[in-house]
């Protein structure tokens, strides 16, 4: 489906010389130091075509759900680039743009009363910073908060290079190259249910890992002892028996005995599945030969753990099929760069409940608050 709205290669400078950019540098952080800087690397390109247009830069991002941490480690992080100045209030934004800083970052800006209620007061106040308003934050744009949604009323308003590349590559699932196979792990089963209502007619097969298909595993009837699970009652009573649904017949397990793979039929109330098992990959392995078009959202395992096998065997039987891949999800993607293979997948995604919400529904509060 086509998403009208414009892009930065759509502005003309003229006598403009503020571009107010919503950014996602949500990352990672330990002892001040950023952990993955993935989404702060991939927001650069539309940073550099702005700067080259004449453009002074004010950021705005959150860190954290409270608004408590502060941006700056990002501004450290940020140094391999270019010099960022921070500035604590939006009144000191508009002193340091006023004396020639090219970027400066504002305060984390959920620390800012009525951000996530949309103000309209603090949506006129984050705009008053800039002459242009460029979402370059697509994982956060599920979002309906000031600094997503509410500054684009008051704003000319654009779609940073990120943003128009996530929404385009996105959007091809929705007319995708058959065979279709779409592959779901990790947690939060209620985020990932409407994705499948979404797919179901249109996908070949539907692979299920993680706790997502404990979930599943449960609403057959199998005793999943202290597995991890959201809620089996979200799981159709009709998906259960269609055969286009893949779920694991064998698994590894923590239990008394230590760590072991067993058929799922043979679980018992005091083992906890971990990953799954090497069959299960291989059955996976088999079904991506014919593929011509992936999406992918969630790990396989307890990666954190250090349960991660199944999720590297599901990724180089992506990677080996030679489909289209589209991945996404902050611990699957966290996973890949770990096995130095993000590389090698067509599309990551840097969204985790913003890829998901926009595949389910076919739009994001962001995209429609840019629409012409």
């Amino acid at each position: 489906m086509p998403y009208l709205f414009k892009n930065i290669n759509d502005i003309e400078r003229g006598t403009l010389t503020r571009a107010l950019v919503r950014v996602d540098f949500n990352v990672p952080i330990k002892d001040g130091i950023v952990q993955d800087g993935f989404r702060i690397d991939e927001t650069w390109p539309t940073l550099k075509v702005l700067l080259k247009k004449g453009f002074k830069l004010v950021l705005l991002a959150h860190l954290g759900e409270d608004g408590s941490e502060s941006l700056r480690p990002i501004v450290q992080y940020m140094a391999k680039f270019s010099r960022v100045v921070l500035a604590s209030s939006i009144e000191e934004a508009k002193i340091l743009t006023k004396d020639g800083n090219n970027i400066v970052l504002l305060e984390n800006v959920r620390g800012f009363p009525g951000e996530k209620e949309n103000s309209s007061t603090l949506s006129k106040s984050f705009a008053s910073l800039g002459d242009i308003f460029v979402n370059e934050g697509f994982s956060v744009s599920h979002r309906k908060h000031s600094s997503v949604v509410g500054v684009a009323k008051y704003l000319p308003s654009y779609a940073g290079v990120l943003f128009k590349k996530e929404v385009e590559m996105l959007s091809k699932a929705f007319n995708p190259t058959k065979p279709f196979v779409l592959i779901l792990g990790g947690k939060k089963a209620e985020t990932k249910i409407p994705l499948i209502s979404r797919f179901v007619d249109n996908a070949d097969k539907i692979i299920l890992g993680g706790a997502l298909a404990n979930d599943f595993l449960k609403a057959k009837g199998f005793n999943v002892g202290k597995s991890l699970i959201s809620d089996a009652d979200l799981i159709k009573k009709d998906w259960l028996a269609d055969t286009k649904f893949v779920t694991p017949e064998k698994v590894i397990v923590e239990g008394s005995n230590g760590g072991r793979e067993i058929l799922t039929a043979e679980m018992g109330e005091g083992d906890k599945i971990v990953d799954v098992g090497e069959s299960f990959v291989e059955i996976v392995r088999s079904i991506l030969k014919s593929a011509k078009f992936v999406v992918w959202n969630g790990s396989f395992g307890i990666c954190e753990s250090g349960y991660d096998s199944g999720t590297k065997g599901i990724a180089e039987a992506v990677v080996s099929s030679g489909a289209f891949s589209v991945v996404g999800g902050g611990d699957t993607t966290a996973a890949l760069d770990s096995f130095k293979m993000a590389d090698k997948f067509s599309f990551v995604s840097t969204g985790g409940g913003a890829m998901l919400d926009f595949l389910a529904v076919g739009t994001l509060p962001g995209i429609e608050a840019l629409s012409l």
